[in-house]
């Protein structure tokens, strides 16, 4: 099984804990989205090989994981930072990834 596909794997089984969210396919678009931030974010060393980068993005398959919920859950929504209908109130922190999960992403510093 892939990276992409782990995390899928693992997103699509937190949604299945809520009925209404459980027959829903999550995009890979939407994963391959989420693992392009995170990278970009991370910020890796050149140094770095590709079985490295995917080893330590391994270890953070829960936080990608949690990223890929968090994009699918404001499908449909997007741009929109509070919405009021039938006494249900929803607010979002950010209409992108949420600002709690990007910061729990660490970057590699270079040192000049």
């Amino acid at each position: 099984m892939t990276l992409a596909e782990e995390i899928r794997a693992k997103a699509k089984e937190y949604l299945d804990f809520d009925e209404q969210l459980a027959s829903s396919e999550i995009p890979m678009l939407t994963v391959g989205f989420v693992i392009e931030e995170f990278r970009a974010r991370r910020n890796y060393p050149d140094s770095y090989t590709e079985e490295k980068i995917e080893a330590d993005m391994r270890k953070n398959i829960n936080l990608l994981s949690m990223m890929v919920v968090d994009v699918f859950a404001h499908y449909g929504a997007e741009g929109e930072m509070t919405h009021s209908e039938k006494n249900i109130s929803r607010t979002y922190e950010s209409s992108y990834i949420s600002p709690t999960l990007l910061a729990r992403i660490i970057p590699f510093v270079k040192v000049l």
